[in-house]
């Protein structure tokens, strides 16, 4: 995987919302990700400002802008973090699940591997009205009609 890191974020957060159902773990990664993407705003912005023969002050204003609004954002992240981490047994559960994530090298994820699936997946449940439940350890479930 090319955003390993990305990606493995990403699972955590689905992986909280699953448990908990707390959108406000959703709203974490959504808060990451605009602070981001203000970073390369500012970098932009950083670049322009450099090779301008004009009024460099516009630039200016505009990256003191993008650091406030990112001051915000940290603390409103800090905030989502902190009630998303309030339960200690969904805590357990979801780095037990990162660290088996974890174990693999980005090559793993390419290829259906069983040992993965294995260690991840308690059961499977097919039914006779072509639904197919598929039960995680530590009871994540779902449920997909085919």
């Amino acid at each position: 995987m090319d955003s390993r890191e990305e990606v493995i974020n990403l699972c955590r957060t689905n992986l909280q919302y699953a448990l908990t159902g707390d959108t406000k773990v959703l709203d974490a990664y959504a808060i990451e990700n605009q602070i981001r993407t203000h970073q390369d705003e500012i970098d932009l912005l950083m670049e322009k400002e450099e090779t301008t023969q004009g009024d460099p002050e516009r630039y200016e204003k505009a990256i003191v802008g993008l650091y406030e609004k990112i001051g915000v954002l940290r603390e409103q992240l800090r905030l989502a973090k902190e009630q998303a981490a309030t339960n200690e047994s969904i805590q357990s559960e979801i780095e037990r699940f990162m660290k088996t994530i974890q174990e693999y090298s980005g090559d793993s994820f390419t290829e259906y591997d069983d040992t993965v699936v294995r260690r991840l997946v308690e059961c499977i449940k097919v039914s006779p009205d072509r639904t197919i439940e598929i039960i995680l350890k530590g009871g994540i479930h779902g449920k997909e009609k085919v």
